[in-house]
């Protein structure tokens, strides 16, 4: 007789390639030649995903005869269809603890301080914002009794450019604008109020140009290079046309904008709100104007939820009439104030010379409209 058959079990629920992220993950462990003694090392492979991005490969090496180690971070997926921009300001130092992966086409730049670190120097990493400046004067401090043998001259201007970093780590240089611009799409930095919109942060996607591509490892055919230009002709002149479409729609926003809060002015002199009459000073009718006011729906500028703008039109004594606007949205939680002035353009423009001679003058309230200018020239 023949051996009865084995039936063997199919795993219907097999577990997924890349996992979420946790200290404890699963870690795949491959031996490695070491580069620098050559002996066997360890390279260690963790497969996880990073939330709000995407799935990415960390790798570890380490050689138990050197004590040589290395780290890198590889993008787990394909490469985007565009290439992505982020653009960051910097003005506390609590951005610094934000993460970021860098892949190894990605490059940092930090215009105010002419810093730059080009995608060719290092390969890809997992780093905040802070680690990324901190090695980065680490490195150049490190070589620097080298160069001053070597030239004087450069070493000293390197050790200018140190110390500006050591400033700017320290929190004593702000604001900053930190740009990462990578072609293939797959870098990021963490956006610390995910999912909501993060007003600090500027992201671009935008289409390769040939030397992006050919220094991604492409090897483009003549055809490649045209159908390359002219993609990235359509996308220049497409820029252009919503530029000046932006442009227009604002400036006819704000003619429309100037006269309806005239007419609501000219209007306002007969205009009462279930028994408000916004004509009267706003201690007169203070108890009144918490009670009243007019209110339609918008859409919210950042997650175009529908949301409440709340609209008050008064009087300031000595003065002229104004219009007090609050915009809230409860998807996103934004909130926006704004104060207009409500009646015509005044017929000459005015300027207000105020001294400052104690504390308590800098007390005094004040209005400043859009077109003004606040300066003080001791400082």
């Amino acid at each position: 007789l023949s051996p009865k058959p084995e039936i063997m079990s199919i795993n219907t629920d097999p577990q997924p390639l890349y996992l979420d992220i946790n200290p404890n993950g699963e870690v795949t462990s491959i031996d490695s030649l070491c580069m620098e003694c050559y002996a066997q090392g360890k390279t260690n492979l963790m497969m996880t995903t990073i939330p709000f991005f995407k799935e990415i490969i960390i790798s570890s090496f380490a050689c138990d005869s050197c004590g040589f180690k290395n780290s890198e971070i590889q993008s787990g997926g394909k490469i985007e269809p565009r290439g992505v921009r982020y653009s960051l300001t910097l003005d506390n130092i609590q951005e610094f603890n934000r993460e970021l992966i860098k892949s190894e086409y990605a490059t940092i730049s930090i215009a105010e301080l002419g810093f730059e670190i080009p995608s060719t120097t290092q390969k890809g990493s997992f780093n905040t914002i802070e680690g990324v400046l901190l090695k980065t004067a680490d490195s150049l401090d490190a070589d620097q009794p080298f160069r001053h043998q070597q030239n004087p001259e450069a070493a000293t201007k390197i050790d200018e450019f140190i110390a500006s970093l050591r400033r700017v780590l320290k929190g004593e240089v702000f604001p900053l604008t930190f740009v990462m611009d990578d072609p293939s799409g797959n870098s990021f930095i963490q956006n610390p109020n995910a999912p909501n919109p993060d007003l600090k942060m500027k992201i671009e996607n935008y289409v390769r140009d040939v030397t992006q591509l050919k220094a991604m490892g492409f090897n483009l055919s003549e055809e490649d290079i045209d159908q390359v230009n002219k993609e990235q002709q359509m996308e220049n002149a497409k820029a252009q046309a919503l530029k000046n479409t932006d442009s227009k729609k604002v400036a006819q926003e704000q003619i429309d904008l100037a006269k309806q809060m005239e007419e609501m002015a000219i209007s306002a002199k007969n205009i009462t709100a279930q028994g408000v009459d916004f004509n009267q000073p706003l201690d007169e009718n203070q108890d009144d104007l918490k009670q009243e006011a007019m209110q339609f729906d918008t859409p919210c500028p950042n997650c175009m939820a529908p949301g409440k703008n709340i609209m008050c039109l008064t009087s300031v004594p000595h003065f002229k009439e104004l219009i007090i606007m609050n915009f809230n949205c409860e998807v996103c939680g934004m909130r926006e104030t704004e104060v207009k002035t409500g009646g015509a353009i005044s017929a000459k423009g005015k300027k207000i010379a105020f001294r400052i001679e104690k504390p308590e003058d800098l007390n005094r309230d004040m209005f400043k409209p859009e077109t003004a200018v606040v300066y003080i020239p001791e400082l």
